[in-house]
């Protein structure tokens, strides 16, 4: 469709209307071809004008709804609210028809403007503030329609960027309200350009906030990163000093070692002059002393014999055989003198000068912890072992601490006997070895501990076993024996 419409069309759709009518008692009038429905007159004041259709509501007792012809004309004047006129055509006296303004909405008050395409009536819906009904225009053009609903919300649009004051007697002029409308409209600039500087003011200190902590935040990083380096330092420092201390402690030990042997080796040589002179008179005193004590033993088991006799048992004679000592008795008393044996090789080795530093600490503990003085012959009681355990521990012997050893509780002597402290309780000692012997194992030591350690570790678990063995070996010899 275009703004141009054939005479001859528009008749024919005229003619179509009015044969709808007549079938569905809507009466339809024709508008005469030559007014059109939609145009833009080249006026100041008037924006669109045209004529169309208006809704009549049927009357009481009539269920007809009439269409009347009216002209459609929206205008807007210089700083004024658009306004929408609708008119129709009355015929006074006779005369020529004049023009009686039916409706006259502000734009500001019309809520909303629709096209409705009502089975080829193509309508436009107006709905007006504070208004009951809607006003219903209609007319033969599609477009038509659409271009009133395009302008009408158009103007909407200006009026409410305008906001203009309502246009009645009672308003000021349009000077007065043009001069009202420049002076706010200089006050909203001027706020908005303070606004921009105030913005511009914002972003300057926030800005400088920002480059002060910036700032801040790169010394803290400089001044950890010091820190950082000083303290690893002196960590190196404290590392090599320490290393430095141990290694002086070793090389003291084994000096000291060294010394003890040497004086030992010295007394060995002038004892071994000494005994070849005294050798003939020893070996005799010898002999003599082995026969003394031959002879003990067989009275004392005559006296055994006898008593068992006296008590008139009848299973005397088995009883007093099971008292003598069993072939696995004295393979016990031969594993004793082996154990014994072992540890005085140790302590009595020679030594060169060119000595290794776990040999000298090997000697260290079993002479000062592990064999019983002043003859080193022998290992000292488990009772003694468990008590002084912890003075065998690093930084014992020169070698060097770590903290493991400190978590150690050192074992009191009254802790391994009866309330009266007279006795031994078994059960006491056998907890006390097996505390020793967690300690010791070697999947609960620490995994940095050094080769050193570790073998002060070991030797200390070894001789506490052969001192558990022993003492359990001594209890069962006292329970044969009563």
């Amino acid at each position: 469709e275009s703004k141009r419409f054939d005479p001859i069309l528009y008749q024919a759709i005229g003619l179509l209307y009015e044969y709808a009518g007549r079938h569905s008692g809507v009466t339809h009038q024709m508008i005469s071809p030559t007014r059109p429905f939609f145009e833009k007159p080249d006026l100041d004041d008037v924006i669109a004008s045209g004529w169309l259709e208006e809704m009549t509501p049927p009357s009481e007792g009539s269920k007809q709804v009439v269409w009347k012809e009216a002209l459609v004309v929206l205008t807007q004047k210089q700083t004024e609210d658009p306004c929408l006129w609708i008119s129709r055509e009355v015929m006074e006296g006779g005369g020529d028809p004049e023009l009686e303004t039916i409706h006259k909405i502000f734009i500001r008050r019309l809520h909303s403007c629709d096209y409705v395409n009502f089975y080829g009536d193509h309508r436009v819906s107006l709905r007006v503030k504070r208004k009951d009904s809607d006003i219903i225009l209609r007319c033969q053009s599609a477009y038509a329609a659409r271009e009133w609903v395009n302008e009408l919300d158009a103007a909407k649009d200006r009026s409410k960027k305008t906001s203009i004051l309502s246009h009645d007697h009672h308003s000021p002029s349009w000077r007065e309200r043009r001069k009202s409308e420049e002076k706010r409209v200089e006050k909203e600039i001027k706020q908005k350009g303070r606004k921009e500087k105030d913005i511009e003011n914002l972003k300057a200190v926030e800005d400088s906030r920002r480059r002060q902590q910036s700032e801040l935040e790169e010394q803290k990083k400089a001044a950890a990163e010091k820190r950082r380096i000083e303290i690893e330092q002196k960590r190196k420092i404290a590392q090599e000093e320490q290393k430095r201390m141990d290694a002086e402690k070793k090389q003291k030990f084994l000096s000291e070692e060294q010394r003890k042997q040497d004086l030992i080796a010295n007394a060995k040589k002038q004892r071994g002059k000494s005994n070849k002179s005294e050798g003939k008179g020893k070996s005799k005193d010898g002999e003599h002393q082995r026969r003394r004590s031959s002879l003990s033993a067989a009275s004392k088991y005559k006296k055994t014999k006898q008593q068992q006799q006296n008590q008139h048992q009848p299973e005397g004679n088995n009883y007093s055989e099971s008292k003598l000592p069993s072939p696995k008795t004295k393979e016990q008393h031969d594993d004793h003198k082996s154990v014994d044996t072992k540890y005085t090789e140790m302590v009595n080795e020679a030594t060169n000068v060119g000595e290794d530093f776990l040999t000298a600490v090997k000697r260290h503990i079993l002479s000062q912890w592990a064999l019983q003085p002043p003859f080193m012959q022998s290992l000292r009681p488990i009772e003694e072992l468990l008590c002084s355990v912890h003075t065998a521990y690093p930084p014992a012997c020169g070698v060097s601490s770590h903290p493991y050893f400190t978590n150690w509780k050192a074992i009191a002597s009254e802790e391994l006997t009866n309330i009266q402290g007279t006795s031994l309780e078994e059960e006491k000692v056998k907890k006390a070895v097996r505390k020793l012997r967690f300690f010791l194992h070697p999947d609960k030591l620490p995994r940095d501990l050094n080769e050193e350690q570790h073998f002060v570790c070991k030797l200390l678990w070894d001789v506490t076993n052969d001192a558990w063995d022993e003492y359990k070996r001594s209890q069962e010899e006292s329970s044969l024996i009563s």
